[in-house]
């Protein structure tokens, strides 16, 4: 199945929760699932509030194994001059990493489909089925569409670019059917807040969409949305400079770039300036503090 470059399938081990053998959450596939069934039922109501308890974890799960950079952010006020209110909305990339958590099989119904423009633009597009084991759940004749003015293809050629969208069609119709399936598409900011608390992940480090300033602004061109304190230098030899900050933006990660920083899409190969993936620097730094740590403390014994 092709996948945008930098997206990944790994979600990490997720410690399922021990339930007690009375829970009305042990139960035999075929226990009544309509409202009328449950209705029926005495214990309807816990039935209810069971598959609640299951969907809410899994929910929980599903951020947990996601990244900032898999997000966007979306920001609307009430025009009655109500509270601002932010949503994430879970991008392709984000879904390939949720997608076996929840058991998501997806079946492609028919062949790519290109549609050109008059200035030679064009889009691919494809359709296919899914289906979620967990929740036995099924979605028909799903759409995936991307374009050829989509930025992450800037610097490509002719080819590659007839490849990439292509490969970036296939994985918006798994994105697509993914968000149908699990009801992440759109989440709000205290809830993701909630999941990645006592982590490095934060809201600072999502893609910012509509209700976020000016395009330019959200496609991380402009500095002032780099992460609080001092970014990383170029280590070219005769370089040195700061690096600037690019944030996420569709399948480009959150990174440090040298203003030098040069890469041949032909070659697959940089001029040698430096380009650091966010999470990457974080790492780094971490790595750095612990050191540092060890080395006071073993000063002072």
């Amino acid at each position: 199945m092709p996948t945008t470059e930098q997206e990944t399938r790994s979600t990490g081990e997720i410690e399922p929760e021990v339930l007690p053998p009375e829970s009305h959450l042990v139960r035999s596939p075929a226990i009544p699932t309509t409202i009328e069934e449950l209705a029926a039922l005495d214990e309807g109501p816990d039935i209810v509030e069971a598959k609640t308890l299951i969907l809410k974890s899994f929910r929980l799960a599903s951020i947990k194994a996601t990244n900032p950079q898999d997000w966007l952010l979306f920001k609307a006020v009430d025009p009655s001059g109500g509270s601002e209110r932010i949503t994430g909305f879970l991008s392709d990339q984000g879904c390939q990493r949720i997608r076996p958590l929840w058991g998501i099989d997806i079946t492609p119904t028919s062949e790519f489909e290109k549609i050109t423009a008059e200035d030679g633009e064009f889009a691919y597009l494809i359709r296919g089925d899914g289906f979620c084991s967990t929740t036995n759940r099924k979605v028909t004749d799903v759409e995936g569409l991307r374009y050829s003015t989509d930025r992450f293809l800037d610097g490509l050629t002719a080819i590659m670019k007839e490849m990439r969208v292509r490969q970036a069609a296939r994985a918006n119709l798994d994105g697509t059917i993914t968000r149908k399936l699990t009801g992440m598409g759109n989440i709000a900011a205290e809830e993701l807040e909630e999941a990645w608390a006592g982590t490095w992940k934060k809201l600072d480090l999502c893609a910012r969409g509509k209700g976020y300033g000016t395009g330019k602004e959200r496609a991380g061109d402009a500095d002032s949305k780099a992460p609080s304190g001092k970014g990383p230098l170029c280590e070219h030899e005769k370089c040195g400079k700061p690096m600037k900050f690019w944030a996420a933006k569709g399948d480009m990660v959150a990174a440090y770039k040298c203003p030098e920083f040069k890469w041949d899409s032909t070659t697959r190969t940089s001029n040698g300036h430096s380009r650091i993936t966010l999470a990457e620097y974080q790492k780094q730094q971490a790595a750095a503090a612990k050191a540092d740590g060890e080395k006071e403390a073993g000063a002072e014994g």
